[in-house]
């Protein structure tokens, strides 16, 4: 009798200590996570593009077959992602007082001449991060001068796959060329990527040097750029403490930055947070800017406030299209270490199901810069060849970016240039050649299609 008064006095005893041992790591998970993200601001300070480093334990790195050696073992230990072929990072468990934080800084298509702007990862929690870059040798870049005023085109042939408009004299860094050297691909310092016949521009350095590229394929060189990686879901162990993922961010005035994430191709010039789940799917949450994200043909333009889910199988590799976009929850995404990025923002209010609804549609084929026409072919619809020449002036007096298309011969839609807020531009056309201008970010057609009314030059403002 006196053992069965002992047993049930442990009993009763250990009942009576779980409920404060819950409460007393519920207590330390805060604490926990302010602490980590404080010390990891602090032993990353010196982090440099291309690298890794070690926040808050517990990091693990598996280096590359082949790469140099590294010690990637304690906080603030760096380590080159030339050298890095995995990232696996601990779930926060505050009992033990562990709780896995990374940083990267990724050159991404960001050129050789902007050295201090990077693209910023932040990884915490329940993250592994798999190196896709196989060739890890950097690309030889070259300064180039336009020497006259031409286009960027998407491809390299012209026709009606105009990118970008580009000035006489304006420099741009080739990284890439056809196997006969009459294209180079180029990049502006906006970010703004395409192919300039080389006849129209002076190098400064040996054209030969330069990789010979796909034109059909979007260049991915730096390690990270393009990554196979996968998160926990809804696992913060208090409410004070965000969910495993990663943040991104990209540099101010760097333009598009391209990334591949579990196949899925992603264009930023924002911030975003990502989860993926093998057999499930990529969550992309847009909390500042917008993004574009194309899987499988399709392109879904996200702005903030909204994400996009699309499904993965077992080897976390994008197996379908985009979803429609979706609402996101604020009050969780505020929970984010953003504390962590280079540029301090807030996280946007979600749009609402109604605001959602009326956005543009959530996709269209991705055929690179020729969509489907709105344009009315009983009026301004399409081009008419040989025509007298004149001249439209876009000006974008709002407060949103703004993108100008021409009506080609075909009716379809070709981008030629985007005017920023407080912008304009002079472009050369034709008489009876229909414009119309989008906004930049969610496609809504603003104005348009408009022509010359006699063949003189006219303009178009954007005020709102």
């Amino acid at each position: 009798m006196k053992h069965f008064i002992l047993r049930m006095g442990w009993f009763v005893a250990v009942l009576c200590l779980a409920p404060a041992l819950l409460l007393a790591q519920a207590a330390d998970c805060p604490s926990l996570v302010k602490d980590a993200l404080n010390a990891t601001k602090h032993v990353c300070s010196d982090i440099g593009r291309n690298q890794a480093c070690y926040g808050n334990a517990h990091l693990e790195a598996t280096s590359r077959d082949g790469g140099g050696s590294f010690s990637f073992t304690k906080p603030g230990d760096l380590a080159d992602l030339v050298n890095v072929e995995k990232l696996k990072l601990s779930p926060l468990d505050a009992q033990n007082q562990v709780w896995g934080v990374g940083l990267m800084k990724v050159q991404a298509n960001i050129p050789d001449t902007l050295p201090g702007q990077n693209v910023t990862f932040v990884l915490f929690g329940d993250v592994q991060i798999q190196n896709a870059i196989t060739d890890t040798t950097a690309p030889t870049q070259i300064d180039v001068t336009t020497t006259r005023t031409l286009h960027l085109w998407e491809q390299p042939s012209s026709g009606e796959n105009v990118a970008v408009a580009v000035r006489a004299k304006t420099t741009l860094v080739a990284n890439g060329r056809l196997q006969d050297n009459t294209w180079l691909h180029g990049q502006l310092a906006d970010g703004s990527e395409g192919w300039v016949f080389a006849d129209f521009v002076k190098a400064n350095g040996d054209v030969c040097s330069l990789a010979v590229i796909d034109p059909t394929a979007s260049p991915i060189y730096h390690p990270m750029q393009a990554f196979y990686f996968q998160s926990g879901l809804e696992d913060r162990p208090c409410k004070q403490a965000p969910d495993s993922g990663i943040l991104i961010q990209t540099p101010k005035g760097a333009g598009k930055i391209r990334l591949l994430a579990d196949d899925v191709e992603i264009q930023l010039g924002s911030t975003a947070y990502l989860q993926a789940q093998a057999n499930g799917s990529l969550t992309i949450a847009i909390i500042e800017g917008s993004g574009r994200v194309t899987a499988r043909g399709i392109t879904v333009v996200v702005p903030a406030g909204t994400q996009v889910k699309i499904p993965l199988d077992g080897n976390l590799k994008a197996i379908g299209q985009p979803s429609k976009l979706e609402t996101y929850d604020v009050p969780r995404l505020r929970l984010l270490p953003v504390v962590l990025l280079q540029r301090r923002i807030s996280v946007a209010t979600a749009l609402t199901v109604k605001q959602i609804d009326k956005l543009p549609p959530p996709g269209v084929p991705n055929s690179g810069t020729i969509v489907a026409s709105n344009a009315n072919p009983l009026g301004a619809g399409c081009s008419v060849k040989g025509d007298t020449a004149t001249t439209v002036t876009f000006t974008n007096n709002s407060q949103r970016s703004v993108s100008s298309y021409w009506i080609n011969y075909q009716c379809k839609e070709v981008f030629y240039n985007k005017v920023p807020p407080g912008a304009s531009y002079k472009q050369p056309t034709y008489a009876t050649h229909p414009w119309i201008v989008r906004d930049t970010e969610t496609n809504a057609l603003l104005a348009g299609p408009f022509v010359s009314k006699d063949g003189s030059p006219f303009s178009v403002t954007i005020s709102q």
